[in-house]
């Protein structure tokens, strides 16, 4: 009996034992369900919850283990209750009520169970959704590289950009200091006005005193510009100053001297019609005083007179000067020679040809003999002047184009097709307006091409955003032809900072001339300068631009063309270089 006691109280003890741990299980359970909660937001706690299922588990191992103790304990108490009659039906009600408690455990340990399988369920859903979030990671990086590519392409639009605006920049200083030189310039304009009406009404007072001598002078002839001489320069002014000596202009020709008896036997000599009819006897003396002039010299001279009819009146006004101009032939060791011929004899004998005029050549007629008298021969293919065809025929001109353009590789380079129909069709978009001109610039700025058609695309597209997209049918003046039409297109072209290289819009004098102190004034619109430290060192090209004029002024383009080329010879001579490049723009044509 002592013994069932014993064994009673034990199992009393187990069963509380027990209960605790149902309790105890019951917290973890209501625990673990709060974890489970945290595990849905919370996905590094999952690992947790995991262990946890796994000292449950460990813990439901250990109440099986309890429960076949307990049953082997159960079959010794029914061994012992046979034994002990009253007592054993006593054991067999507790141990009724113990079955009870474990049928209700039992229970409660497939309730856990079943719990614990919607937990794994729970967890494989979540590992689940783990992977998916992997892969939303994954798309998501690429996405992120892809906006990294758009930046960096974002940051050199910005980079460019900043350059487009530093170089506006610049040409806003320009066009200010532009304008202060035009405003400097119309106040002399005005004093020259003012100075001009003076010499008219001096002019007026001196063709009236003439008349009353009965001297008919004639006038000047209009639309002829005076010829200026390098040794002079020809000022207008009334006021006393040491540089500037007075003459006496003749009023009907540009001729002027510096005593007033040298102009009366010039006018006298050249313009004897004007004068005072005299008794027959004295002209008859002057008539053989003078010399005879042949008539084959007289028609000769005035068949050159009329060369063009634009150029009569100029022509009948001045006289050629050979002593302003004399030419070298080159030496033996140092001439152009081409299939036997003799590149360098040929253009001096065509400077000499020069010399022979008797009347000064109009400019736009014959600025092949302008070029020459510099010692630039100005060939152009496909073009036969007459002025050259007498020293070259047409196949020696060819031969001699082809032979520069080999030697230096002047030959046009190509360029892809299909480049050009894609930028073709970016540009027609941007006229139609189905994309922007910001998209268009990218588009072309984004054409995969060789460095040489990059530049090119990159001034279409500073083109792209300064053009209208229709034609204007105002007049475009200098400034805005220089500033809204040519700039933007060939700054991108030849200007490079990085290299040292710049495309300026100047108005002084070359670096050339400064260094030599050369007499010629001129002054270049455009030059391509290269820089050393924070000095211009020299110049690579040199231009000059003028509006498009409905009426074709031939005078001032050939003009311009003889300030090229003469800026281009110069830079070459100081220099020592193979070649310079000279750019003529008119209106919008650059050549």
């Amino acid at each position: 009996m002592v013994k069932l006691v014993k064994l009673v109280k034990q199992m009393v003890k187990q069963v509380k034992q027990m209960v605790k741990l149902v309790k105890q299980m019951g917290k973890q359970v209501k625990q673990m369900v709060k974890q489970v909660k945290q595990m849905v937001k919370l996905v590094k706690q999952v690992k947790q919850m995991v262990k946890q299922v796994k000292q449950m588990v460990k813990l439901v191992k250990q109440m099986v283990k309890l429960v076949k103790q307990m049953v082997k304990q159960v079959k010794q108490m029914v061994k012992l209750v046979k034994q002990m009659g009253k007592l054993v039906k006593q054991m067999v009600k507790q141990v009724k009520q113990m079955v009870k408690l474990v049928k209700q455990m039992g229970k409660q340990v497939k309730q856990m169970v079943k719990q614990v399988k919607q937990m794994v369920k729970q967890v494989k859903q979540m590992v689940k959704q783990v992977k998916q979030m992997g892969k939303q990671v994954k798309q998501m990086g690429k996405q992120v590289k892809q906006m990294v590519k758009l930046v960096k392409q974002m940051g050199k639009q910005v980079k460019q950009m900043v350059k487009q605006v530093k170089q506006m920049v610049k040409l806003v200083k320009q066009m200010v200091k532009l304008v202060k030189q035009m405003v400097k310039q119309v106040k002399q304009m005005v004093k020259l006005v003012k100075q001009m009406v003076k010499l008219v009404k001096q002019m007026g007072k001196q063709m009236d005193h003439l008349l009353s001598h009965q001297i008919k002078a004639k006038k000047r002839p209009k639309n002829v510009k005076r010829t200026k001489d390098s040794s002079i320069c020809i000022v207008q002014s009334d006021d006393d100053h040491q540089q500037i000596e007075k003459h006496f202009g003749c009023p009907s020709c540009f001729e002027h001297f510096k005593e007033s008896k040298q102009l009366e036997n010039h006018f006298r000599k050249h313009h004897s019609e004007c004068m005072p009819q005299l008794p027959t006897q004295q002209t008859n003396e002057t008539e053989e005083s003078q010399p005879e002039v042949d008539s084959d010299d007289e028609s000769q001279a005035y068949g050159k007179r009329s060369a063009s009819e634009s150029s009569s009146l100029d022509s009948k006004a001045e006289l050629m000067n050979p002593s302003c101009l004399s030419f070298v032939l080159p030496s033996a060791d140092d001439r152009l020679i081409i299939d036997r011929f003799d590149v360098s004899a040929a253009f001096y004998n065509f400077q000499q040809s020069i010399l022979t005029h008797k009347w000064k050549l109009s400019l736009e007629d014959h600025i092949h003999c302008a070029m020459a008298s510099t010692s630039i021969l100005l060939l152009a293919p496909n073009r036969y002047p007459a002025d050259l065809l007498p020293f070259f025929d047409e196949q020696q001109i060819n031969s001699t184009i082809g032979h520069i353009e080999l030697k230096y590789g002047l030959k046009k380079p190509t360029m892809d097709v299909d480049l050009v129909t894609k930028a073709v069709k970016i540009l027609q978009d941007v006229i139609s307006r189905t994309i922007s001109r910001e998209t268009a610039e990218i588009n072309l700025l984004t054409l995969e091409a060789g460095e040489k058609e990059h530049k090119f695309f990159k001034a279409i597209a500073a083109l792209v955003k300064k053009l209208p997209r229709v034609s204007i049918q105002e007049e475009v003046k200098e400034l805005e032809l220089c500033s809204r039409f040519v700039d933007p297109f060939l700054c991108e072209l030849f200007d490079d900072p990085d290299a040292g290289t710049f495309f300026r819009w100047t108005n002084e004098l070359t670096v050339e001339s400064k260094k030599n102190q050369s007499s010629l004034n001129w002054r270049p619109d455009i030059a391509i300068t290269r820089l050393q430290g924070v000095r211009w060192r020299y110049n690579l090209g040199f231009g000059e631009a003028k509006p498009a004029q409905p009426d074709s002024n031939h005078f001032a383009i050939c003009k311009d063309l003889l300030r090229v080329g003469v800026f281009c010879k110069n830079s070459i001579d100081s220099q020592n270089m193979d070649g310079v490049m000279g750019l003529k723009i008119v209106g919008r044509t650059i050549t």
